[in-house]
């Protein structure tokens, strides 16, 4: 078993990569759809870097945008934590495209699931126009 790379590897040997990006349209723990749950979420919030995509986070130019589309389980979006952890990316400047009503993965039905990706690409063309898309 060969040894875990680098956080700073990953980043293609510079830590600050997020510089030269534009914007950051979505926080995405999963692969697509792309999604920040409820441990994205929490890693962010607290400052964690264990992957790619927190390491790009943590790295971020906070002058430049970043958009975060949340999906999770109803219980999981109503939970106090859940409310600490979104207040806190919003302290850092994020965005957030609230997540929708409907009948989620588990099968349950409630808030939690993640806009539409048109929803989401609408919000993007809002604010960055669609040249820049």
């Amino acid at each position: 078993m060969g040894r875990r790379p680098r956080h700073r590897a990953a980043l293609g040997q510079h830590p600050r990569k997020g510089t030269h990006a534009r914007q950051l349209p979505l926080v995405s723990a999963r692969p697509p759809p792309a999604t920040a749950d409820k441990s994205a979420c929490c890693q962010v919030a607290g400052g964690l870097c264990d992957n790619l995509l927190t390491c790009v986070v943590r790295a971020w130019d906070y002058s430049k945008p970043v958009y975060v589309a949340p999906a999770m389980n109803t219980f999981m979006w109503d939970n106090p934590f859940t409310a600490r952890h979104l207040a806190v990316l919003r302290e850092l400047g994020m965005s957030l495209v609230q997540p929708v009503t409907k009948r989620l993965a588990c099968g349950d039905y409630g808030s939690g699931a993640m806009a539409e990706p048109s929803d989401i690409c609408k919000t993007l063309m809002l604010f960055f126009g669609p040249q820049h898309l």
